[in-house]
């Protein structure tokens, strides 16, 4: 907190004169006939001192924000020396880090320490393990006050949830999705897909191979092969099948049954069909060489489109098992406010204050390559300046999903049984036993988990 005087004394010169005062005030209340005077001459002290030295009524709130272009530092800037003179109640102090991951251990021990931060950054998909650990508070009473909630995305909002409250509050979102080279399927004379074996049966006709055999066009490919992206995509799969692996309160997995069986198949078929070197396909999407890059991050795409104008792209939300099943990823930048806080009326105005319309708007022109979570918004034409970013607001809307299940121990189970995963996909075991052995695993970390909490 700064504090800000508009005399020239010293802030223990400030605190010995006030302490002087009080005690002979206290001397005056032995005399019967003083007492109103007293009490008025009290009065109008602590509204002098409170006039003279306005930062000594200021009450201090600290908001960490990270993972942030460095766009964004010049805005945060602006926007804590604008908000600070707006009002004589709080000093608002952010601070713009440059990794959420580094932040969360650091946040962790801050907590410990007594000197953390009242607002803290969070992706809206590990929200739920700051919920669980008691490190969060729930904001279902201010938000239930908001008389512009419906303004913000349902679905993203909601997401937020857990055991029937509300933990943080998104303010941008940008989507995951499918994104297609349309030159590629016009040259192979492939129409639009809509299906799962539509998706397969194009990537196996648009895939071309040279006379030694080597793929030289991808039909299909993903951003990244790795367990965590197995994990998260037989996820996708089977919400589009109605279901999750791990519901958010959930003490059992439950991928070995017929929807994870049927999930996990499709996307063996669709790796199998469209691209045989998994670790070079993901590169070659801006070099033309890939029809549908699956699970690609739409605030990549402006630059992608940018900087290949030769290239006609289009961003789709995902196609489902039937026609109708379509779906999108979504990940949102959230604010939740830390457990610890002393003040969390004044740590909420904080946040109200950044999701006002112009505030939001400031901070997604600056960040770039986000939108912003209220609706009213989404369609504003600054915030639209190409054909992609008009792609990437067109897929927002139900169903919508987020990236990986929310479940408190999310991030302590997707590797170790994404590697369990990752062996199908690459044909090292069979898909029933990785399913098998994925949920025995899963189940084996929360247990563990739960009986040390």
């Amino acid at each position: 907190m700064r504090l800000i005087y508009e005399v020239n004394l010293p802030a223990e010169q400030v605190s010995e004169r006030v302490l002087a005062e009080e005690g002979r005030l206290l001397k005056m209340r032995a005399k019967p006939h003083v007492r109103q005077v007293t009490m008025t001459m009290a009065l109008v002290l602590m509204l002098s001192l409170i006039w003279t030295f306005p930062g000594l009524a200021k009450v201090p709130i600290t908001m960490w924000l990270s993972s942030q272009p460095a766009t964004v530092t010049p805005w945060a800037e602006s926007f804590q020396d604008n908000f600070n003179k707006s009002q004589n109640e709080i000093e608002l102090t952010l601070e713009v880090h440059p990794s959420v991951t580094l932040l969360r251990e650091k946040l962790i021990v801050a907590m410990a320490a007594g000197v953390a931060p009242d607002l803290f950054y969070e992706s809206n998909n590990v929200i739920m393990q700051w919920a669980n650990s008691g490190s969060a508070i729930p904001l279902d009473k201010y938000i239930d006050n908001m008389p512009d909630r419906k303004d913000f995305i349902p679905d993203v909002l909601e997401s937020m949830r857990y055991k029937g409250h509300i933990y943080g509050f998104p303010f941008s979102v940008w989507s995951v999705g499918d994104v297609y080279n349309l030159d590629l399927f016009v040259n192979s004379g492939v129409g639009q897909v809509n299906t799962w074996d539509e998706m397969i049966a194009a990537a196996r006709k648009i895939r071309r191979e040279n006379a030694a055999g080597q793929v030289e066009i991808w039909g299909y490919a993903r951003s990244l092969n790795n367990a965590l992206y197995d994990f998260i995509d037989l996820e996708l799969a089977m919400n589009q099948l109605g279901t999750t692996m791990l519901p958010p309160e959930a003490t059992k997995a439950q991928l070995n049954n017929d929807a994870g069986r049927r999930a996990l198949n499709y996307i063996i078929d669709a790796k199998m069909a469209g691209m045989a070197n998994t670790a070079a396909a993901s590169t070659r999407l801006a070099e033309g060489k890939v029809a549908v890059q699956h699970m690609y991050a739409g605030y990549s795409l402006v630059n992608l489109a940018e900087a290949h104008k030769n290239i006609n792209f289009s961003f789709r939300r995902y196609v489902g098992p039937e026609k109708g099943r379509d779906m999108i990823h979504f990940n949102a930048g959230t604010f939740m406010i830390v457990s610890t806080t002393k003040y969390p009326d004044q740590a909420w105005k904080v946040l109200e204050a950044f999701i006002k319309p112009e505030n939001l708007k400031g901070y997604i022109l600056a960040h770039g390559a986000s939108l912003p979570s209220r609706i009213s918004q989404i369609y504003d034409k600054d915030l639209q300046s190409s054909q992609y970013l008009q792609e990437l607001v067109n897929t927002l809307h139900a169903p919508m999903t987020p990236y990986g299940p929310m479940h408190p121990y999310y991030t302590d189970v997707r590797i170790p049984a994404g590697e369990l995963l990752s062996k199908a996909v690459t044909g090292e075991s069979a898909p029933q036993a990785a399913l098998e052995e994925a949920e025995r695993l899963i189940n084996q970390i929360i247990e563990e988990k739960m009986s040390i909490q």
